[in-house]
C-alpha cells in the first residue's frame, strides 16, 4: 500500500470514529452498534459487551437515562500490511447532562482494533481506558463524582446484566 492509500484509509478510519460519536450522542443505538463488526467487543474495565444486539441494548439504556456528549481527539492509527486491519487509540472525554449541569463521566482513551469488511472500516474491539490519579493508579477519576455515579447507575446496571466478565 503506498503512502497516499495509507492516508486515505486513515481518513476513512476517522470517518468511522466520527460516526461512532455522532450516532451514540445522536441517540441512534442501532447506528452506533453498526460501527462495530457483527461480533464486535466494547470493553470497560473487566466487563465486555459482545455483538451488535447487546451493543445496541447498552446504547438504548444510555439513551433512556442519560444525555451524552463525547469529544474525541488525537487519533493515532496504524494500518496493518495488506490493509485489512488496523489498530490505534484516540483520546476521549465524555459528558452527561445532569440537573446541576454537564458533568464529565469519562475521560481517558479508547484503544481499538479495526477490521475492513467489504471496503468499510469497523471496530472489532474498543477498550475504554479510564483516567486515573497519577499518584494512585487504582483510583479512577470517573468514579469521584457522586452525581455522575447516581445518574449513570441505570447504565452501569445494564452493562452488568448484558455484559460478560473478561
Amino acid at each position: 500500500m503506498d503512502e497516499t492509500q495509507i492516508w486515505l484509509e486513515k481518513l476513512k478510519i476517522q470517518e468511522l470514529l466520527s460516526h461512532y460519536v455522532q450516532t451514540l450522542d445522536g441517540r441512534d443505538p442501532e447506528g452506533w452498534a453498526k460501527t462495530f463488526t457483527v461480533d464486535g467487543v466494547f470493553q470497560m474495565g473487566d466487563v465486555s459487551v459482545v455483538g451488535r444486539t447487546k451493543l445496541a441494548a447498552i446504547a438504548k439504556a444510555l439513551n433512556e437515562h442519560v444525555g451524552t456528549r463525547h469529544v474525541t481527539t488525537s487519533p493515532c492509527y496504524e494500518i496493518n500490511e495488506g490493509g485489512g486491519s488496523a489498530q490505534g487509540q484516540i483520546t476521549m472525554v465524555a459528558t452527561i447532562a445532569t440537573p446541576k449541569g454537564y458533568r464529565i463521566f469519562a475521560a481517558g482513551r479508547y484503544v481499538d482494533r479495526l477490521k475492513k469488511i467489504d471496503g468499510e472500516w469497523l471496530l472489532a474491539r474498543r477498550q475504554v481506558i479510564h483516567e486515573t490519579l497519577p499518584n494512585d493508579p487504582s483510583v479512577s477519576v470517573d468514579s469521584a463524582d457522586p452525581i455522575v455515579l447516581e445518574t449513570m447507575r441505570p447504565v452501569f446496571d445494564a452493562v452488568s446484566r448484558i455484559g460478560e466478565t473478561v
